[in-house]
């Protein structure tokens, strides 16, 4: 037969709906049909066309079955939507007797000396007062939940930006993205940091650096923490100042037993000191063992 073929519905097929073209009867008793072109060429595509600007084509299947499309699904210059009002839907790969079948989205290969097609993940918008839809990223959940990589699990792609000034901050309750930039950090950093040094039995009766603070900054309390007592066969006394004031801080602390030491500090507000100096007395020298951290808190005043 030549020219076109009209199959239509049958009597009313006026009716704006559920006008229907069957294959087959309903004594038809095989399990599967197939709407398929031939011809003399190899390949032969075959069209399906709604009418007009907005007509749809609709592949739907009944009850809870499935639509199939194998080899390559491509939608030249359109969308692909999935669900309809109300009604949510999955990109999902197949079963498998084994490891889950993966689901690749890739962009459009570039010719040559043509960039890559990019891929944008975008949650719907909202209408009127409506907010726009979010997008969740996680991996399966299983034994150990899925993770989530940006590369290929075997490399990074990841592109470094020295001149960003903004990063990324987690919520792990809710696994929510969002960013903050470093200089609201850097506020609140400042309002209170802690630098550790650790000492020990070694020297003695020396005044020695700590550690160098930052320009501008003052000391408002300093944590001991003795990990192995220090056992001169006199006192074990520990001294934090600076050049010219030994004690400016605290002084006499004990460190002939383990454990926190929380000493009063004299700490000097209108003073800034970037060089803490701690000293060690053993009263014979004599020590054997001994060693504490030292925290030193404190603020900068930039």
């Amino acid at each position: 037969m030549y020219g076109k073929l009209y199959l239509s519905p049958g009597n009313p097929y006026t009716s704006a709906t559920n006008c229907k073209v069957h294959l087959g009867d309903p004594t038809y008793t095989g399990v599967s049909m197939t709407l398929e072109a031939i011809g003399v060429e190899t390949n032969i595509d075959l069209y399906i066309y709604a009418k007009g600007a907005s007509g749809d084509v609709r592949l739907n299947s009944a009850s809870l079955g499935n639509v199939y499309a194998y080899g390559t699904l491509i939608v030249p210059g359109g969308d692909i939507t999935l669900g309809e009002t109300g009604v949510s839907g999955d990109i999902t790969g197949g079963g498998s007797s084994g490891t889950g079948v993966p689901i690749n989205i890739i962009g459009g290969n570039g010719a040559t000396n043509f960039d890559g097609g990019v891929i944008s993940l975008k949650g719907g918008f909202g209408s009127g007062s409506g907010d726009g839809g979010d997008i969740y990223i996680h991996g399966g959940s299983g034994t150990v939940d899925g993770q989530i990589y940006f590369g290929t699990g075997a490399a990074g792609n990841l592109i470094e930006d020295a001149a960003e000034t903004n990063f990324v901050a987690y919520d792990t309750a809710t696994g929510l993205l969002t960013y903050r930039s470093v200089d609201s950090v850097h506020t609140e950093l400042d309002r209170m940091m802690v630098k550790k040094f650790t000492i020990d039995h070694t020297i003695e009766g020396t005044q020695t650096a700590l550690v160098i603070l930052p320009a501008n900054s003052i000391i408002w309390h300093i944590d001991v923490y003795v990990s192995e007592l220090f056992d001169d066969s006199g006192t074990d006394e520990l001294d934090i100042g600076r050049i010219g004031a030994g004690e400016l801080y605290c002084g006499n602390i004990d460190l002939s037993s383990t454990g926190w030491k929380s000493p009063t500090v004299s700490n000097v507000p209108n003073s800034q000191y970037t060089a803490p100096r701690y000293t060690y007395h053993g009263q014979n020298n004599d020590a054997s063992q001994g060693e504490a951290d030292i925290y030193i808190h404190y603020s900068t005043d930039a």
